[in-house]
């Protein structure tokens, strides 16, 4: 796209050069209106998203007091649209913005942000969406992990060094040089060009991040459960979650479900951007798709846990008991009875006998609620 930028067309030979795609060659310029259809219809997907999930959203915000990690959880949602907005919107002419954004602009809120001409500042807009939306999502499986392994501070500490370099290379995203936004001629308009791996290189983590939090949690949660049978016992345990309890089998299909999703993902648009068969065009395009697919599974899987939490509390009424989480020994196990009260909760401890993995696991993320509000 850089030939765009560099070499220009005469305008007079040009059939109408007021169209941003007279500028670019007749291959180039249908790949690039293609684009802008997906695009389209990606920001359709995200409305469809935000509306469908809005009353599971409210029934988990407001049965409980709203946590630090229900803010992280609300961050990585507006994050996730911005990000698309950004793509679907930020390409437009500055003529279109300076008529909806004129009243900000007089009161001076927005005082250059919307030169929108300015195609470098595009692309940095562009860039913090991007940094910002990958390690918010990323963050909601760490706490996943925290939940699930809270007496194990090494397994905690690992994820959350491989989330610190989530962030950090996300937030380099803004100030790469493999992230470039360049005009289209003199038409006013602007593309993305090519990406660079340095400027993905959040998003190979992120689904490294993924892997590893998937096979950690579902590796807990089977070797947990004692049964006899052979690995065709334990492949129908995984792939069916029987013999698990209620709250388990949530923990487990909830994580293949997310991963089976985004996995294909991932792995398509590292080979797409490394090949060098593959038109650039097309390849990046599925970057923003990526974003949303993951964004919108890891929110899926933390409201189904949420809810399913709140489902407990409410059918087992005020009292609540749990036990002491994953790892232990089952003569070591305590019980633990929490009585929540206003959202908040008191739990006591007495001596028990052996208990099964179900309340371990219930202990394990009511420690994770209880630290949530």
């Amino acid at each position: 796209m850089n030939s765009t930028t560099t070499s220009l067309p005469d305008p007079y030979s040009l059939p109408n050069p007021f169209t941003q795609l007279a500028w670019l060659p007749p291959d180039i310029a249908n790949q690039v209106r293609n684009v802008e259809f997906m695009l389209a219809a990606l920001a359709g997907f995200v409305v469809w998203d935000v509306f469908w999930s809005l009353p599971e959203e409210y029934k988990m915000l407001s049965k409980r007091r709203i946590g630090p990690f229900d803010v992280v959880y609300v961050l990585s949602r507006i994050m996730m649209v911005f990000f698309v907005s950004t793509l679907s919107i930020f390409g437009r002419k500055a003529v279109s913005y300076s008529f909806y954004f004129q009243p900000l602009l007089r009161k001076k809120f927005l005082p250059t942000v919307v030169k929108y001409e300015d195609c470098s500042r595009q692309g940095m807009v562009q860039g913090w969406a991007a940094g910002l939306s990958t390690p918010l999502t990323s963050l909601l499986f760490l706490i996943r992990i925290r939940a699930v392994f809270y007496r194990n501070p090494f397994i905690v500490a690992f994820f959350g060094v491989f989330w610190l370099a989530i962030l950090g290379t996300s937030l380099i995203v803004p100030f790469s040089p493999g992230l470039k936004v360049v005009p289209i001629g003199d038409s006013g308009y602007c593309v993305n060009d090519r990406l660079s791996t340095l400027a993905i290189l959040g998003v190979i983590l992120a689904g490294a991040f993924d892997t590893l939090v998937f096979l950690a949690i579902t590796v807990s949660l089977l070797r947990s459960h004692a049964f006899n049978g052979g690995p065709r016992a334990w492949m129908k345990m995984f792939f069916t979650g029987q013999g698990m309890g209620s709250l388990t089998r949530v923990m487990l299909q909830s994580g293949q479900t997310y991963y089976l999703a985004t996995v294909g993902f991932t792995v398509t648009i590292i080979a797409l951007i490394s090949s060098p068969h593959v038109s650039y065009i097309y390849s990046d395009s599925l970057v923003p798709v990526t974003a949303f697919v993951s964004n919108t599974m890891a929110a899926r899987v933390y409201r189904k846990l949420k809810l399913e939490l709140l489902k407990d509390t409410v059918d087992l009424g005020p009292m609540v008991l749990t036990t002491d989480p994953l790892g232990s020994s089952a003569d070591a196990m305590e019980f633990q009875v929490r009585t929540y009260r206003n959202a908040s909760a008191i739990s006591e401890s007495t001596a028990g006998a052996p208990i099964s993995h179900e309340e371990r696991l219930g202990d394990a993320v009511g420690k994770y609620e209880e630290s949530s509000c």
